[in-house]
């Protein structure tokens, strides 16, 4: 429910700026050499897109449930969810979205930081093997 909120709120907030980090955090995970890497530009890219909405409230709930997803069970759920096909399926999403940002498309930003949120919790929680 949040984060594709989020999504559409920076996609007209979101400064030039703010936009160009959110690519850079797109590209870092692309880049990055290792899962832990990985895991370090996912979390970036997707505070970057809450920080962008100059709400401060949305920002501090997003950071709430980033702080829970932190915890022991989050961490070793992605950990042990993590493939290489997943992990080329989470950059695609990612590119998907910060360029729906980009072209300020609020509607498609929405959409697919929805579907990119079910597709991780899907493979979390084992619901898409």
């Amino acid at each position: 429910m949040l984060e594709p909120q989020i999504a559409a709120l920076a996609a007209s907030c979101a400064t030039t700026a703010e936009l160009s980090h959110v690519r850079r955090c797109f590209i870092a995970c692309e880049a990055a050499p290792t899962h832990e890497t990985f895991e370090a530009a996912d979390a970036a890219f997707h505070r970057a897109i809450a920080a962008s909405t100059h709400n401060e409230f949305l920002f501090r709930i997003f950071e709430i449930v980033n702080a829970v997803r932190n915890e022991p069970f989050g961490v070793a759920s992605k950990r042990r969810s993590f493939t290489v096909e997943r992990r080329r399926a989470y950059e695609h999403d990612h590119r998907a979205i910060g360029e729906a940002l980009e072209q300020r498309d609020a509607e498609a930003a929405r959409s697919l930081m929805r579907a990119h949120i079910v597709r991780v919790r899907d493979n979390m929680l084992g619901a898409a093997d």
